[in-house]
């Protein structure tokens, strides 16, 4: 009987003996340098470190790694830049800089941590496998130097998730040093391209930015990933170069409720989407958009759900179709776009934000109608809805508007005719903003313009509810007197911002109008009907034409109307007719 357990237990050690060098085997299969991080301690190719020599001040460095291959310095660094608050400024932070080419992997916890790269012309590939990194005073991944083709799309230094693994960093930023000349401000920062991948997935937060390139370009090829940042989420500095591009992957970008600004995606060059899932929320309670870019944007594939209170153009030559939505009114909807009754996306919109921007592989050349949907169900990601299985309705949103058609405006000459004249000759004059929304602001045929002291008032309330600086007082604005100066100072204030011409239809002028279009058309005294109030407006793909404007309002359908049609549009009624529009829902 001894016998017997003596050879069981002989048979089960063997067992667990051989499923620790299978473990062994695993873990040592992988062809770069293994880095394990447990607070106070750092094993790296399996050898513990003496990290309380470095910690004691006897060595100022370690130096670590395979001979001439992946290598890593590890040394202590404290921040001492001005924004380092004063219950951190003890804090020294442990450096794990990787100063050669090749493969590193990243698993374990470790606080007051920070990987760097500076290895000059090599490429990296920093692969993440069940890491929880915190670095409160610096950026907790930071890149110096590396391989950069300088291409978009292209990159030599690589992020990339583990499969099936779960990732999260929190990272501060840094000012300007002697090492590196550049401010960093996101979470993970680097001077050079930088490319993310795999397919695990990666939890990020940063109390400034999230993830920022200075230099290059930044692209998604893989994983899942959740970034919020205090300012732009996802982020490329250079001035006219920068592409960010999205290939593959789910990636979430939101800016905190809390902060005070930050796009969804801002870059200075470029924004390309190609494929994945983009879902990028900018500031809630600022002027910022969900894509910010400032050469032009892009999106050719994958699926898209951007929100904000800003909107950059996005290009007419993107290759897949998308919608451009403004909601005037901030009441939080459930947006479903339909076809035969089928909802094919639905997209959860917080009452803080007022432009959508929806794009996907399901929307394609047709006609759709828009609801705001009583509820949805069907696959979800973040408050955006595909596959949908079923929706309640709710309340349909038609549309108003000409795509670019033109719309006869009453008083409004006819083509080649005359300005009309009041009978006894004198000029005639028109409340410019005489729809309801500003009174008391004239202009007359020969563009005098004569602004009152309640419509001035009601200016600085429109920009400044929109948070736009206006640096003139009431009575700087009543001093205007021509339509070049009420021009300067529209563009004034709104300097570096888009204002789309349904905003300004609804808020300043009458529908098409700009203050010469009044004096195009001779002005009049004659009533003009208050416009619909522009709910949601279409842009982009939403064109009949390539030649005709692209923008439409829509709204909730008036009651006992059977489609959009029935409603009426701005510059009907007083006896004038205008050409039948299609509806907005028409896609190019």
């Amino acid at each position: 009987m001894k016998h017997k357990l003596l050879t069981v237990m002989m048979v089960l050690m063997l067992v667990l003996s051989t499923l620790a060098l299978a473990a062994c085997g695993e873990q040592s299969s992988y062809e770069g340098l293994d880095v394990v991080l447990d607070d106070g301690a750092v094993k790296v190719g399996g050898e513990k470190l003496p990290l309380d020599k470095l910690i004691a001040g006897e060595v100022a460095s370690l130096e670590v790694g395979k001979n001439g291959a992946e290598r890593i310095l590890i040394t202590l660094k404290n921040e001492q830049h001005e924004e380092v608050k004063p219950y951190l400024q003890d804090v020294d932070n442990l450096v794990l800089t990787v100063v050669a080419g090749g493969n590193y992997r990243f698993s374990g916890t470790a606080s007051d941590t920070q990987i760097a790269v500076d290895a000059p012309g090599a490429e990296v590939q920093l692969l993440l496998d069940g890491l929880t990194l915190q670095c409160a005073t610096a950026p907790a991944i930071m890149v110096y130097n590396a391989a950069d083709p300088q291409t978009a799309g292209q990159y030599g230094v690589t992020i990339s998730t583990a499969e099936g693994s779960v990732n999260s960093i929190w990272g501060s930023h840094a000012a300007a040093t002697a090492q590196d000349a550049v401010k960093h401000d996101g979470a993970i920062s680097a001077n050079v391209s930088l490319g993310f991948g795999g397919s695990g997935r990666l939890e990020l937060a940063g109390d400034k930015e999230g993830i920022e390139v200075k230099f290059g370009h930044l692209t998604f090829d893989g994983g899942e990933y959740q970034i919020t940042a205090m300012d732009d989420p996802i982020g490329a500095s250079e001035d006219g170069v920068a592409v960010i591009t999205f290939n593959n992957g789910e990636v979430l970008a939101f800016v905190d409720a809390l902060a005070e600004e930050g796009d969804g995606v801002d870059s200075n060059g470029y924004i390309v989407v190609n494929g994945g899932t983009l879902i990028a929320k900018a500031c809630p309670h600022s002027a910022d958009s969900g894509l910010d870019a400032d050469m032009g944007i892009s999106i050719n594939g994958g699926t898209v759900l951007a929100l904000g209170n800003m909107y950059d153009n996005i290009s007419e030559g993107s290759l897949q179709p998308f919608m451009a939505l403004q909601l005037a009114e901030h009441s939080g909807r459930l947006l479903a776009v339909t076809a035969d009754e089928a909802a094919l996306l639905a997209a959860e919109v917080p009452a803080e934000y007022g432009y959508v921007v929806l794009s996907s592989p399901f929307i394609s050349e047709g006609e759709y109608e828009l609801y705001d949907a009583e509820s949805v169900s069907g696959v979800e990601y973040a408050g955006l809805y595909t596959e949908i299985s079923s929706f309640e309705k709710g309340e349909q949103l038609g549309w108003s508007g000409s795509f670019g058609m033109k719309q006869p405006v009453p008083g409004a000459q006819p083509e080649g005719g005359e300005p009309p004249v009041k009978p006894d000759g004198e000029a005639p004059r028109k409340d410019l903003f005489g729809i309801g929304n500003i009174n008391g602001i004239e202009i007359t045929a020969d563009g005098v313009v004569r602004i009152a002291e309640e419509a001035a008032e009601k200016l600085i309330q429109i920009f400044e509810g929109l948070t736009m600086t206006v640096d003139r007082t009431v009575d700087e604005i009543m001093e205007i007197d021509s339509i070049e100066e009420l021009e300067d100072f529209f563009n004034e204030v709104t300097t570096g911002l888009y204002l789309p011409q349904s905003w300004l239809d609804a808020n300043l002028l009458p529908p098409g109008m700009g203050p010469q279009g009044w004096l195009d058309h001779g002005g009049t005294n004659e009533p003009v009907p208050e416009p619909l109030p522009p709910v949601v407006v279409l842009q982009g793909s939403f064109s009949l034409s390539a030649e005709q404007n692209t923008f439409a309002n829509v709204q909730p359908l008036p009651e006992g109307a059977s489609d959009a049609a029935d409603m009426q549009q701005p510059g009907e009624g007083a006896g004038d007719t205008q050409p039948d529009g299609p509806p907005a829902t028409q896609i190019k």
